[in-house]
């Protein structure tokens, strides 16, 4: 009987020990599918923002490449302004120049008629 009882009583141990590790196998199972589960979440919000920052990124690329296209159309015009701006300013100085040599030469003739009056 004495054997009996001391089997039965490892028995009873090993029991207790068997449901000690199946509740912890099974509260392992259930951290590992949580942790799946978070980890299929975080996935998911990571696609989510990779789509929005590439779209960012293009959005980004387009901007600079209108930035250029505008940059150059604004400069375009600027030299276009220069070039026309330094053209009429040369024709503005040749006529200002011929119209001084006009004056120059009626203030001669006047002067001359003048001092032909006096002598």
């Amino acid at each position: 009987w004495a054997k009996i009882e001391e089997c039965e009583a490892e028995l009873a141990m090993l029991e207790k020990e068997r449901h000690r590790e199946v509740k912890k196998r099974i509260e392992d199972k259930e951290k590992d599918e949580q942790r799946r589960m978070e980890f299929d979440r975080f996935c998911s919000v990571c696609d989510k923002h990779v789509a929005h920052l590439d779209m960012t990124i293009k959005n980004c690329e387009s901007m600079i490449h209108v930035s250029n296209l505008v940059g150059e159309f604004v400069s375009g015009g600027f030299n276009g302004l220069a070039k026309d701006f330094q053209s009429k300013t040369k024709a503005l100085s040749e006529t200002q120049l011929h119209l001084h040599k006009e004056h120059l030469a009626m203030f001669r003739g006047l002067f001359l008629s003048l001092g032909e009056l006096t002598h």
